[in-house]
C-alpha cells in the first residue's frame, strides 16, 4: 500500500491542481477527504460484502471491478 501511494498521491495531487486552477487550497481538502473517506469505508464495506457472501463468488466481482477502473483511466483520464 506504501509504495502504491507513493506513485499514485503526488499524481493526483499535480492532476487536481492542474484542474483546480487557483486557489488550490479546497481542491486539495476535497481530495485528502475523498482519500481519506476511502481508506475508512474500503475495508468495512468490502468486510460486509465478503461475510456475506463467499471470497472464491467475488473474485470475478473484483476482476471486473479491477478492469472497469482501467478502462476509466485509460479512455477518459488520459484525455
Amino acid at each position: 500500500m506504501g509504495i502504491g501511494s507513493a506513485f499514485v498521491v503526488p499524481s493526483l495531487m499535480a492532476y487536481t491542481l492542474d484542474r483546480a486552477g487557483s486557489p488550490s487550497g479546497p481542491a486539495i481538502a476535497t481530495l485528502t477527504a475523498i482519500q481519506d473517506l476511502g481508506v475508512a469505508l474500503g475495508p468495512v464495506l468490502m468486510g460486509i460484502v465478503i461475510r456475506l457472501t463467499k471470497l472464491s463468488d467475488n473474485v470475478p466481482l473484483f476482476s471486473c471491478n479491477c478492469l472497469i477502473n482501467v478502462n476509466y483511466f485509460y479512455f477518459l483520464v488520459r484525455k
